[in-house]
């Protein structure tokens, strides 16, 4: 620090006297725990000082504290005790900008708001009273608002209008960390006119634990602004939220809180259409209501385009926050779906995350995990064509199945029982009746890739079946 003036002026006793300070200092730097505040910038200070020796009171009234673009009011006193320091300090800014306030922030802080920047007022008013021992510490309590402000992402063209926020801290009856709570509440935006409010809170600061309330009306559009490019590549529509989050902060950064259901509340799509980088199926003119509780999301009322194929379906992602945050690889789920087309053999590829030529060999991801009750217009899977199909599938460990299923295919109506096993021993089984009486099973073993890439031989077993009233019955010929 570089004291560049610097006047004391006063009456003075033996035992009692009043000063008054001016001081003009440059600070190189301030080091907090690791923190660098107030690098190369010049503070100013000026209050007038009531000394009294004998008690050991020092009191500081109309106290100046001018940090650069930041004026704040300092009033108090400390007094030193056998045991310690009291103090009773209040700390005032009044009508200060969001951007000078900012600017005081250790660089490893500001650095991460790099890409944003802010306009609007805000004030905040800190009380510091009580003991400061080896052992003790202070009461600390701070109130702080913001009204009216703008945040703007310089990188990503992105506007947030009107914020404004109420925010209180204290540090408990027991002055500590884990005293500590941080509220947050009356937080309002608006993003392209539309409004988001949200209210939270975090406690104990020396395990901090997070609940937070989000309501929104948002155009996807304009929230993808705020986004990386190198996720959501497009996106549109409108979206409507009732999001609650509530767990440990650490848990929430490494997803174990998420994956115990930390996140509940509802999300309502309209027209939104959504093209990630990386991931083939593109979400096309979606219409759902979706419910989150428990870590499962229920999905009801969908509609629109997935991976171009038209769709109608209701069910539910049952392990939904424990696949997002990765604690599961797993994707588990069931739905009921009425589509009028689909390929199936593309849709199986398409779950992998990438379209691959597998020469006639079928690939199904392990970690796919579905149950689909099926009613589709018309199916095309590799050579074969039908219409009206109606079905129950699963897919689980690299096996796709359907226990029963019927379909208008050869100007019949074709029903079965099918398997595909995609695993290590791939091959496919189907039992076909056909208009009730030509009743068939095949088993088929896949061809196998060389090392060329050329197909290998095909294995071809036939087996007649009979029907019975208990059903499908094998005997050998």
């Amino acid at each position: 620090v570089d004291v560049n003036d610097a006047s004391l002026s006063g009456k003075f006793t033996d035992t009692k006297y009043n000063l008054g300070i001016d001081v003009d200092v440059f600070v190189h730097k301030m080091n907090i725990k690791g923190s660098h505040y107030l690098t190369a910038k010049p503070v100013k200070a000026k209050l007038d000082l009531a000394i009294d020796n004998q008690r050991k009171i020092y009191r500081f009234t109309g106290g100046r504290l001018m940090l650069p673009q930041l004026p704040l009011s300092v009033n108090g006193l400390v007094e030193v005790k056998k045991v310690g320091i009291y103090s009773d300090i209040e700390v005032k800014g009044s009508e200060l900008t969001i951007q000078s306030f900012l600017a005081q922030l250790p660089a490893n802080y500001a650095q991460q708001l790099t890409d944003y920047s802010s306009k609007g007022n805000f004030n905040f008013l800190m009380n510091i009273k009580g003991l400061t021992t080896d052992s003790l510490s202070p009461k600390v309590t701070v109130a702080a608002g913001i009204d009216h402000a703008q945040i703007i992402s310089e990188e990503y063209g992105a506007t947030l209008d009107d914020v404004s926020l109420t925010a209180n801290y204290t540090n408990g009856d027991a002055h500590s960390l884990a005293g500590s709570l941080l509220t947050i509440t009356n937080l309002k935006a608006k993003l392209n006119d539309k409004l988001l409010q949200a209210r939270l809170s975090v406690k104990d600061f020396s395990k901090p634990y997070l609940q937070m309330d989000l309501q929104a009306d948002l155009d996807l559009e304009e929230l993808r602004r705020f986004l990386p490019p190198s996720v959501v590549e497009e996106a549109k529509g409108s979206m409507s939220a009732n999001i609650q989050v509530h767990g440990l902060i650490a848990d929430l950064k490494n997803g174990s809180a998420m994956s115990n259901g930390a996140a509940s509340g509802s999300i309502k799509l309209n027209g939104v259409h959504v093209k990630t980088k990386g991931y083939p199926l593109d979400l096309e003119d979606i219409n759902a209501v979706l419910t989150l509780k428990g870590g499962v999301l229920q999905v009801d009322d969908f509609s629109g385009k997935v991976a171009n194929v038209a769709v109608k379906l209701n069910g539910a992602v049952d392990n939904f926050l424990a696949f997002i945050s990765k604690t599961d690889p797993a994707f588990q789920a069931h739905f009921k779906i009425t589509a009028p087309y689909v390929n199936l053999q593309e849709f199986l590829a398409l779950t992998q995350g990438e379209k691959k030529d597998t020469l006639g060999l079928f690939s199904i991801s392990p970690t796919l995990n579905l149950s689909i009750d099926a009613t589709l217009g018309a199916l095309d899977f590799d050579k074969f064509s039908g219409k009206n199909l109606k079905a129950n599938f699963t897919v689980k460990d690299q096996v796709a199945r359907a226990e029963y299923f019927s379909v208008n295919t050869m100007d019949g109506i074709v029903e079965g029982k099918f398997s595909i096993d995609a695993a290590d021993n791939k091959f496919i089984y189907i039992v076909l009746i056909f208009e009730g009486y030509h009743i068939f099973s095949f088993t088929w073993l896949l061809p196998w890739k060389s090392p060329v890439g050329q197909p290998g031989p095909m294995q071809e077993r036939a087996f007649l079946f009979e029907v019975k009233p208990e059903g499908l019955t094998e005997y050998s010929p």
